[in-house]
């Protein structure tokens, strides 16, 4: 047979590359050691018989060739390769082999590498997704690092980054860090949420009065609602059904007064001077305005509160309130001023409290049989007055929601079902009540949003309080029989209006 032999050892190649495109690799080294691509050549290959099946099949797929393959002894085969173009047999193979190969000719050799193209993209690429990949670690300065905080947080980044696997949060509650990896948009979008939690704490001041007015002196007294709740701007022009403190609505500062409603100077005989809202607009808006105005211009009143306006401060409705009081008007049942967390709850009670007994008799024990009677009791007290629990949340830098819970407790008489705390009881030696009082409570609830330094009427109800005023002519109202004609027993019922005043302002 025409050419030469040449034999190729793959042992040690098999050592370090994929086998299957290092026979491939060995087949084009073999190729190229032909003198002549013309003629048929003779190689002699060194392998795993099973192998050399495959580079025949792979080689004639790809060159679509004959071979002839004559087997010399156990591991020693001679391949006759019969091709037209070598460099194409070879160019071939290098683009299609993977990883890809690149065969540079010198003479009659070639010589085979790999070709780094792909590898460079890939470099590449892993550097671009490298430069867009940030690492960043936040400190957090006032937020509580609980379990709720790590959820929201958590929860926050999982819809960020959503199938990002690159993409982590590390929480150390401890230290009060946060570790985040991830694409520099999000990390960014990260930074802006942890910035709008991450804030100074800012409480809130509530001044809050309890009082006690007259139910005339209440219509005199034309608190104006104007501020909160403009009902010519609601019900009236909008035929809307809104309601306003005290009965669940959620109010806004309508208005935005920038004149007098009236001048002090068109009607001398009113007093109540510069006012930016009208004064006759009271407190329960039930009154038409055009009625009241009349009514108001033919019998002149004092107005001494009002609220809205750009003159509404705590300081003015202090001194409202203590004038009125000073005149017998009103009384101030109790005023107090308390500092209230964002998001935190206040429970202010104005009242006493009373022993309130009970007594349980039971006659079945623990293990379900019936035994002899036995008697438990226990002594609470329990707050008779005005509760109200107030839920603060800041909005904004100048809006305020309050939640606010109010209770009304009272003991109620069996024989007269009004206010009872004047009545007596019967108490043990230890002070117990043998009866317990019935225990009357009323609760309503609403929603306001304020402004800063704005104030409300939160509650508004009627109290009942019984007198009892006995007359009678000494001696004479001590004779048997005839003696009742000579004293007499009056109960009298008074109603009181009772309101509650409050005002939030923010504080930091």
């Amino acid at each position: 047979m025409a050419g030469f032999r040449h034999t190729f050892d793959s042992g040690h190649a098999l050592a370090q590359y994929d086998w299957i495109i290092l026979i491939i690799f060995q087949l084009i080294l073999l190729i190229a050691l032909l003198a002549t691509p013309i003629f048929a050549q003779e190689i002699i290959i060194k392998t795993n018989p099973l192998k050399t099946e495959l580079v025949l099949e792979i080689v004639k797929k790809i060159t679509n060739q004959e071979f002839d393959l004559c087997k010399k002894n156990s591991m020693t085969h001679a391949l006759n390769i019969k091709t037209k173009d070598l460099d194409q047999v070879i160019n071939e193979i290098c683009n299609q082999s993977d990883p890809k190969l690149l065969a540079s000719k010198n003479g009659n050799s070639y010589k085979i590498i790999k070709d780094k193209t792909k590898q460079i993209a890939e470099e590449k690429l892993m550097e671009k997704k490298l430069a867009e990949i940030e690492d960043r670690v936040f400190e957090i300065y006032y937020l509580d690092m609980d379990e709720i905080l790590n959820k929201k947080l958590n929860d926050f980044w999982k819809a960020v980054t959503q199938d990002d696997k690159d993409a982590f949060l590390i929480i150390n509650s401890e230290e009060k860090i946060i570790i985040a990896r991830g694409k520099k948009n999000k990390v960014e979008e990260l930074a802006k949420f942890l910035e709008s939690i991450d804030r100074p704490r800012k409480d809130v001041k509530l001044d809050i009065y309890f009082l006690t007015v007259n139910p005339q002196y209440e219509l005199n007294l034309g608190i104006n609602w104007s501020g909160i709740y403009n009902r010519l701007s609601t019900i009236q022009a909008k035929n809307q059904n809104f309601g306003f403190v005290g009965m669940g609505g959620t109010l806004y500062d309508i208005p935005t007064p920038t004149s007098p409603v009236i001048g002090a100077g068109q009607y001398q005989l009113l007093t109540f001077g510069n006012l930016f809202v009208d004064p006759t607009n009271y407190a329960i808006n039930l009154i038409d305005l055009s009625l009241s105005r009349d009514a108001f211009l033919a019998q002149p009143i004092e107005i001494p509160i009002v609220f809205g306006g750009s003159n509404l401060n705590t300081r003015r409705l202090n001194a409202v309130l203590a004038a009125s009081e000073s005149e017998t008007k009103l009384k101030i049942e109790r005023s107090l001023s308390i500092i209230v967390g964002d998001n935190k709850f206040a429970k202010v009670v104005t009242g006493y409290s009373t022993p309130y007994y009970t007594a349980i008799s039971q006659s079945i024990d623990s293990s379900g049989t019936q035994s002899n009677p036995q008697n438990t009791s226990a002594l609470v007290y329990r707050d008779i007055g005005i509760s109200a629990q107030i839920n603060v949340n800041i909005i904004n830098s100048n809006k305020i929601n309050l939640g606010i819970l109010i209770e009304h407790s009272r003991i109620i008489s069996d024989f007269f079902p009004i206010d009872a705390a004047l009545f007596s009881f019967e108490y043990t030696f230890d002070g117990y009540l043998v009866v317990p009082p019935t225990i009357n409570v009323e609760k309503s609830s609403t929603n306001i949003i304020l402004e800063n330094e704005q104030s409300a009427i939160i509650f508004n109800y009627s109290d009942q309080t019984l007198q009892r005023t006995n007359k009678y002519i000494p001696f004479l109202q001590k004779i048997p029989f005839i003696g009742k004609f000579f004293k007499s027993m009056q109960n009298q019922v008074d109603i009181n209006k009772k309101i509650m005043l409050i005002s939030a302002t923010i504080i930091e």
